[in-house]
């Protein structure tokens, strides 16, 4: 599935890490975050970079009972660049910032001055941080070359990007659904397009903001086969 989602998702990514000046193997941190997916965890993180809520909103990253935008792709990927330059300006090292997506920066000093090492490769860590920075080069390896690996899935198979466009949005709307429809699209295409809108409206407090909308609906659709 991070095969087939990593078409979709990865143009867009990829151009956030580049503006902002973050290497571009960060967007595997991301696929061993959620998979590529709008998850939440058990502890309460949430969106393709599994934001917890506290840090969210540290991050201009505004959460409501109409939004989230931890599943705001463009959004939550530019918040998660300015939180991985924040640990790469602590360590000077791109790999140490990786580990401390995961373990905290905080964390991960302790860890570092208390084993009088300067590198995560260098220090004994817990399992799960251990893990984390391997599972990501793991991916790195597979999803560059996913038939060396037996993922043999032909570029038909993978989901392909989606042609949008972004109208801004200045005043509530009462009516997510009749306001789709009057846009000649449904609320199930604005809710794949923007799954970071939790509600049927949005009132004062969730505006302003920027909705995607499909070019042309047609392209959503499955192809049928002519008889």
């Amino acid at each position: 599935m991070a095969i087939k989602r990593s078409m979709r998702y990865f143009p867009e990514i990829e151009q956030i890490l580049s503006q902002a000046g973050v290497p571009s193997d960060f967007k595997y941190l991301c696929v061993a975050e959620s998979n590529l997916a709008q998850v939440q965890s058990s502890a309460g993180a949430s969106g393709f970079w599994q934001f917890m809520p506290q840090t969210a909103k540290e991050y201009d990253l505004r959460i409501n009972d109409e939004i989230d935008e931890r599943m705001h792709i463009e959004k939550s990927t530019r918040a998660a660049c300015r939180l991985i330059k924040k640990n790469y300006a602590v360590f000077k090292d791109w790999i140490n910032a990786c580990a401390s997506y995961n373990r905290g920066p905080g964390g991960l000093q302790n860890d570092l001055q208390e084993q009088e090492v300067e590198h995560f490769f260098d220090a004994e860590m817990n399992s799960e941080t251990a893990r984390y920075v391997f599972r990501i080069m793991a991916i790195k390896l597979i999803l560059e070359n996913p038939k060396q690996y037996g993922f043999d899935i032909a570029p038909k198979d993978c989901y392909p990007t989606i042609k949008t466009k972004s109208l801004r949005i200045s005043k509530p709307i009462e009516n997510l659904v009749t306001w789709a429809k009057n846009h000649g699209s449904s609320y199930k295409l604005v809710k794949l397009l923007n799954p970071w809108i939790l509600s049927k409206k949005l009132s004062k407090k969730s505006i302003p903001c920027i909705i995607k909308l499909p070019v042309t609906s047609n392209q959503l659709r499955p192809i049928q086969s002519k008889k």
